[in-house]
């Protein structure tokens, strides 16, 4: 396998393991941010829901301790102004102050008026199960030490979320003074008061009277469908017991949006990662592979046809595989000087192996013409002197005595030439 496949692979790979870790941290980090968002959600409009109606309370109790404190309100218990309920509370009045019901009764707990609103234009009294409860809440004000203090409770009758305030009466202009009596006012948090309240809060509302499932906790989210959650925010009584739960519906947008955030950022790291990776994998064969390969197709050249032919490696730019080509070119020089000098060397050997076999020639030679010139040299001293015996026998006017003179200096000739090869075959320097 190719270093370049082998490259791109572990690039591949890499750019891969990242987009797959980069897209489950997503994930999880994405899935998390809007898990919480979801419950910091929750829990920001559970508290403006449990403000909204506490402002219902209030405004109740405003209105209360406004007819409580009033110097009419005083004298009507103390028996002086006998058409206070009459004039106040009338069926517009309690209407438009959306009051249920109204009780006074007098500092010893005995009931002095009642109203009850009943339609838009009726008003009735109410009877003694429907005093007797809202009597206990007006003597705990009455035996309370500080007449200042305004009960606020929540109760459900017949399946109705009733608010109760309970405030003293007492005279406005003393600060320190004593009840005179106590005044209850109720109000039905009817369907027409939770579509009030889902208004101001534009999301759906509605009262669970069932026993709330986390009953320690103000908040709690239920799942209905894909489209819609139940945020249930618990209402207490004075007490903090839990008396109903405010039912909210709160849609899944959000989640959504974090799903659809999620997918466009998957989306994004994968066209992040593929780009990436193509720029990685360009980068890689522009500025290492491809120099690689120039250099490896260099140093097949300088192997297929060697050192001394082959010319040098290209050289480009001044980093690492430039170093390297450096020194493929400084060892193609050494080799190429190595061979030079082993190819002169080898020269000079050849030579002197050549003058050696002409010296073992010379010798052999010298050795060979020496033996034969020594065996030469002793038949042609017998011949010599045979010829010279030959010649002392004849007499000088014989016809034959010239011819061994000829013969005579003949072998005086040839005596000469067995001494220079006498001379050759010697070792010594010959002597003049």
């Amino acid at each position: 396998m190719k270093l370049q496949h082998k490259a791109w692979g572990l690039i591949l790979t890499a750019i891969a393991v990242c987009a797959a870790c980069a897209m489950l941290g997503t994930r999880y980090i994405v899935q998390d941010a809007f898990s919480r968002l979801e419950v910091e959600h929750a829990a920001l409009e559970g508290e403006r829901a449990k403000r909204v109606f506490n402002q219902e309370v209030q405004g109740l109790s405003a209105t209360t301790q406004d007819y409580a404190f009033w110097i009419d309100a005083v004298k009507f218990v103390n028996g002086q102004q006998p058409g206070f309920m009459s004039d106040n509370f009338d069926t517009d009045n309690m209407g438009s102050l959306r009051i249920a019901e109204v009780l006074v009764i007098d500092r010893r707990g005995r009931a002095l008026a009642t109203v009850k609103r009943e339609g838009k234009k009726r008003l009735t009294s109410l009877n003694g199960e429907r005093i007797d409860p809202l009597r206990e809440l007006a003597m705990i004000v009455l035996s309370g030490e500080d007449p200042k203090v305004v009960l606020q409770t929540l109760r459900v009758v017949n399946g109705e979320l009733e608010i109760v305030i309970a405030a003293a009466i007492r005279q406005p202009n003393l600060l320190d003074g004593a009840a005179q009596g106590v005044m209850v006012m109720v109000r039905r948090f009817d369907q027409t008061e939770v579509d009030r309240l889902a208004d101001v809060l534009m999301m759906p509302a509605r009262l669970s009277f069932d026993t709330p499932a986390h009953s320690n906790e103000p908040f709690h989210v239920q799942r209905v469908n894909a489209e819609l959650d139940d945020l249930h925010a618990v209402l207490g009584d004075r007490q903090g017991r839990p008396v109903a739960e405010l039912v909210l519906g709160l849609d899944r947008r959000l989640q959504e949006q974090g799903r659809v955030l999620y997918w466009q950022g998957l989306v994004v790291v994968i066209l992040t990662s593929l780009a990436a990776s193509l720029l990685l994998v360009l980068i890689l064969d522009r500025y290492l592979l491809k120099r690689l390969q120039r250099l490896y197709s260099d140093i097949d050249v300088i192997t297929r046809d060697g050192s001394a032919a082959a010319p040098p490696v290209l050289v480009q730019g001044n980093d690492e595989i430039s170093s390297l080509a450096r020194g493929v070119n400084q060892l193609l020089q050494r080799v190429q000087s190595d061979a030079q000098q082993q190819r002169l060397s080898f020269e000079r050997q050849e030579a002197i192996q050549a003058q050696l076999m002409q010296s073992q020639k010379s010798e052999a030679l010298g050795r060979l013409a020496g033996g034969i010139a020594h065996d030469i040299n002793n038949s042609l001293a017998a011949v010599t002197g045979w010829v010279r015996l030959t010649m002392e026998d004849l007499e000088e006017k014989h016809p034959g005595h010239e011819s061994l003179g000829q013969a005579l200096k003949a072998t005086k000739y040839a005596d000469g030439l067995i001494r220079q090869l006498l001379a050759f075959g010697r070792k010594t320097t010959p002597k003049l």
